[in-house]
């Protein structure tokens, strides 16, 4: 079914090989395409806490189309040089803080594995500093497999981990021998490990058998420290207010803190704009993939936003800007629906939303907007306060409207059930830049 769009997508990356385009741009066009013609086969798995996701690019086509565009010969030898790592090449183009990573040579090589039955899954390397760790891993096999999908990994120390959400792909590509991925580890709050040893579990689904690995490893070199900037700034945008607390910079990411005055009279989902820029034009902008941000949650009025890190940058000034915001009124920040009778009771003004069908496992809602590629749930609450978690979330265009389909894990629940909302296609604009070094 995806085969008219998988052609279109060839003829895209046709003509781009034969114009000049900005790379921002040619990527956005790209992504949009890619994620219209695959979003329904990726997987967005939650753990812990409520969270932002940013839509994960796994598909062998994105590395495919991304490489062709984006990758620097320069850069896609650096990296390819580090046995196991060429198939990431794509995945760390699109992130400028990852780049500087690997030319640093911060990427600590690991190479711990085991084998169960006919596959073979080993730790690659990692990253890891204060604010999380990426984790990448290579599964093998004696013979092609046809299907390979990760129902759950999860990584371990000797000391209680850290409050954190983990994103990883959901599925691999059909008849391979190899299947590669990174997951994606983000902190709640800054993290130090004094014990380095970890342990990766992970159940694989592969060729309809289950296959479960357990794998010790120990990361070689303590993280190096964040670098925080306090300041408590006050900002405005279209009469909200909120105070940029601190900017902290770290190797894989940047967090924003910025906490929203509780009387505001919109509730702000997220900063479409948000980058940090410095004093020659330089541009480090928001997360491609993985975890956006902490702590959209009900009743929470300190959230922190990610960026891509300029940590290894060292420019004369630095400066944050943001320009355009997600954002509804406060007494429509959810969506109500009765899974039992098939009704959309309410959502906020704006787009139309149809609920085009409803049963106790989930959802599926349509709305009028083309290509609005956005996880835009936090959590669902039933009747009686009770949170269901929503296992996965399914996202595909039809013509002009886009299809939005969270899957629940329980089906014991009280209608009617709200779904409080953390992105939706509705803006405020404003002009908001603050000097951070």
């Amino acid at each position: 079914m995806y085969e008219r769009e998988e052609e279109k997508l060839r003829q895209l990356k046709s003509q781009l090989e034969q114009q000049s385009l900005p790379l921002d741009e040619a990527d956005q066009m790209i992504r949009a395409g890619i994620a219209k013609a695959k979003a329904d086969r990726s997987k967005k798995n939650r753990r812990r806490k409520r969270i932002m996701w940013s839509a994960a690019l796994s598909a062998i086509l994105v590395l495919t189309f991304v490489t062709s565009i984006r990758v620097s010969t320069a850069f896609a030898n650096t990296v390819a040089s580090i046995p196991g790592m060429e198939p990431f090449v794509a995945m760390i183009q699109q992130d400028k803080g990852l780049q500087a990573i690997f030319k640093e040579d911060y990427y600590q090589k690991i190479g711990a594995s085991q084998t169960v039955r006919d596959f073979t899954m080993t730790i690659d390397g990692v990253i890891l500093d204060e604010t999380g760790m990426n984790v990448y891993y290579t599964i093998e096999s004696t013979k092609k497999m046809k299907t390979a999908s990760v129902n759950t990994i999860e990584i371990s120390n000797s000391r209680p981990m850290p409050e954190a959400g983990i994103s990883y792909g959901g599925m691999s590509a059909n008849d391979v021998f190899t299947y590669q991925e990174v997951m994606e580890i983000t902190f709640s709050k800054r993290n130090v490990f004094a014990d380095l040893n970890f342990t990766v579990e992970a159940e694989m689904d592969i060729d309809s058998s289950e296959v479960v690995f357990s794998i010790p490893f120990e990361v070689p070199e303590q993280t190096k420290p964040s670098k925080p900037y306090v300041l408590n700034k006050v900002m405005e945008m279209d009469g909200q207010h909120f105070i940029i607390d601190e900017v902290v910079i770290s190797l894989l990411r940047v967090g924003v803190q910025i906490t929203f005055n509780p009387n505001n009279t919109k509730k702000i989902l997220s900063f479409e704009d948000m980058r940090l820029v410095d004093e020659k034009g330089e541009v480090w902008s928001e997360i491609a993939n993985g975890v956006s941000a902490f702590g959209n949650e009900r009743g929470k009025t300190t959230h922190t936003f990610f960026l891509q890190s300029n940590y290894f940058s060292k420019p004369k000034k630095l400066y944050l800007q943001i320009n355009k915001a997600q954002a509804v009124k406060q007494e429509q920040a959810f969506l109500e629906v009765n899974t039992d009778t098939k009704e959309l009771l309410s959502y906020p003004d704006g787009p139309q939303l149809q609920l085009v069908d409803a049963s106790r496992n989930g959802i599926d809602l349509l709305l009028t907007v083309k290509d609005f590629h956005h996880d835009p749930f936090t959590t669902a609450i039933d009747a009686k306060g009770k949170e269901i978690t929503i296992s996965s979330f399914s996202l595909y265009g039809e013509g002009d409207a886009t299809h939005w389909g969270p899957a629940f894990e329980t089906t014991s629940y009280t209608n009617p059930i709200r779904l409080e909302l953390h992105a939706y296609p509705t803006y405020i604009e404003g002009d908001v830049k603050v000097e951070v070094k």
